[in-house]
């Protein structure tokens, strides 16, 4: 699986949504917990080739995060030279569902990211195996 790893600048505006979201919307029975690693799954081919990596980076134009939706995903559209992918970003679980008002949240832009293809060596740990930086 392809991934993006935001820069850690960017990933800290993440972890500031998820202690956000957490505080605002946890409640004594249902309490929310944040999501680890923040990455953000593209839908591309599994057999991604690494060499490849490099080529894709070159199309992409625009990777924005928006605010969480009411299944707790964050829709996320990276546009590239082709066209808009679209994805989404776990960053909190919760049992229930949750009413999130969208406006209380500012869409997160990447202009600074990784792009690396995700390996996942057992159930419980998974790694990166190549990746390129990627600088819009």
């Amino acid at each position: 699986m392809v991934v993006i790893i935001p820069n850690p600048n960017d990933q800290l505006q993440l972890v500031k949504l998820q202690e956000k979201l957490c505080s605002r919307y946890s409640t004594k029975d249902d309490y929310m917990c944040k999501v680890f690693p923040l990455w953000i799954p593209l839908p591309l081919p599994i057999d991604f080739a690494p060499d490849q990596l490099k080529q894709f980076s070159k199309t992409l134009r625009q990777v924005t995060i928006y605010p969480p939706q009411e299944n707790l995903l964050c829709p996320v559209a990276i546009t590239t030279d082709t066209g808009v992918i679209n994805t989404s970003l776990e960053l909190v679980r919760s049992k229930q569902l949750k009413k999130i008002d969208p406006q209380a949240f500012q869409p997160v832009s990447l202009k600074i990211f990784r792009f690396g293809i995700k390996n996942q060596r057992s159930q419980n740990t998974v790694s990166i195996t190549d990746s390129v930086w990627v600088k819009l």
